[in-house]
């Protein structure tokens, strides 16, 4: 006995809701993640009370802020105008820091700043205070302190932050919360930045999780740019061409798959309702 036309309608119109819910909220819960509460930088203004509550409250400033004692002039009005990260001289946090700052020496981004080493990108490498905030800065959990990674290095590295929070280990830990996934830090390394470049790199950044990973596993591409034109990484330019023609193949499989679907639910629905409409 076959179902009355209204009841097949009713389902397939059910369906159809529930799929565009699914896909709705599924989106909105990928896209949202965490967003790492990041004062300020390179304001001149200083809110002591916040600054108490932070990891360096209680330090005297003149044991950061030498110039200041020596200077003739404090503030200097033309220094008001500049931003109070990009003037400081940062070779006064080796003084309590100095494990951290010898290995910011030996990192791409101090090799930019000195000039060996020439960047593309439009921003100058960052130095101690472009990724530490030293007035408000306080004790962060493991997944805060993702966060705050993917937001600092995101200003530098749009592309990359993109395709890491496509990629397995950006979904897992800003997505899902696990903290157990890889962050930026955790393979281009937090003070030695290291751009991975060379296979030997790769595979000791992958071992840190993944300790029985082969050379071939190191060649995962984590950051891909998947697009059909010439890519601007010549190392990768035939695998990113590549990932493209692969999306656009399942892209177009799950399209064609629903449309036939829906297609099928809808013819159905008519022949019922024809039918129904034929009987005496």
């Amino acid at each position: 006995m076959s179902r009355p036309a209204w009841f097949l309608a009713l389902a397939a119109g059910a369906m159809i809701l529930l799929s565009a819910v699914a896909l709705v909220t599924s989106w909105a819960y990928l896209s949202s993640g965490r967003s790492a509460e990041e004062p300020e930088y390179g304001t001149w203004y200083l809110d002591v009370e916040r600054y108490n509550q932070g990891v360096h409250g209680g330090t005297d400033c003149a044991l950061c802020h030498t110039e200041v004692i020596s200077a003739e002039e404090h503030p200097n009005p033309d220094n008001l105008t500049k931003s109070a990260t990009d003037l400081f001289d940062y070779e006064a946090c080796a003084n309590c820091h100095p494990q951290e700052h010898e290995y910011y020496l030996l990192g791409v981004h101090a090799e930019i700043l000195s000039g060996t080493l020439q960047s593309e990108s439009e921003y100058p490498a960052p130095t101690c205070g472009h990724c530490h905030d030293p007035h408000y800065r306080r004790v962060l959990s493991r997944l805060e302190v993702i966060d705050a990674q993917v937001d600092i290095c995101g200003q530098c590295h749009p592309l990359e932050t993109e395709s890491y929070l496509e990629d397995y280990h950006g979904k897992t830990a800003v997505n899902l919360d696990y903290e157990n996934s890889a962050s930026c830090a955790d393979c281009h390394g937090s003070h030695q930045a290291l751009a991975l470049d060379q296979p030997e790199e790769a595979l000791r950044a992958c071992r840190k999780c993944h300790p029985d990973s082969s050379a071939k596993m190191a060649g995962y591409i984590v950051h891909v740019e998947e697009t059909p034109s010439p890519a601007p990484d010549e190392e990768y330019r035939r695998e990113f061409i590549l990932f493209f023609f692969v999306q656009l193949f399942f892209v177009a499989l799950t399209a064609g798959v629903l449309l036939f679907f829906y297609g099928h639910t809808f013819l159905w629905l008519l022949r019922s309702l024809h039918e129904k409409l034929r009987r005496p």
